[in-house]
Parts: C-alpha cells; sequence; structure tokens
C-alpha cells in the first residue's frame, strides 16, 4: 500500500509481514518500507521507535508499528502492520 500523508514532500509505502516459519532463530517481522523525504521507524508494542527492523524469535503474532519523521520538520505520520 503506498500513502501521501499530507506533506506534499513525503511518500511513504508500508512495511509488509513477511511469512515466517519458525527456525529457532530472530527473524525480521516486516519487510522495510519506503519513504521519501523522512526517516522510516519501526517498533513492537510499547517498545522504543527505532530505524531496525523488528525482529523476533518465537513464534507468535506481533503487532509491528510503524511512522515516518520528516526531516525537515516535526510533523510525523503512524500505522501499523
Amino acid at each position: 500500500m503506498s500513502m501521501r500523508p499530507t506533506s506534499l514532500s513525503l511518500t511513504v509505502t508500508a512495511p509488509t509481514a513477511n511469512a515466517l516459519t519458525y527456525n529457532g532463530a530472530e527473524q525480521a517481522l516486516v519487510a522495510a518500507g519506503k519513504t521519501t523525504g523522512g526517516t522510516m521507524l519501526y517498533r513492537l508494542d510499547d517498545s522504543e521507535w527505532s530505524e531496525q527492523l523488528p525482529t523476533a524469535k518465537n513464534a507468535g503474532e506481533y503487532t509491528v508499528w510503524y511512522k515516518v519523521q520528516e526531516m525537515q520538520s516535526t510533523q510525523m505520520w503512524q500505522n501499523k502492520v
């Protein structure tokens, strides 16, 4: 899904959930989203925002939040996968 938030200089392509099979190792839960004019940030539940893709080792359902912080302002836009 590609979205254009209110800023004309910001384009966002949402991250997508990875189809994973348990293998005993940490795995990225989503494929990276893309943005122009900002930085894509991710988090699991109430964890800290990070540019790193969230990972998990155990099988289960996870909610990955993402947001984009524009480079030239403090405006942010967020959603979840």
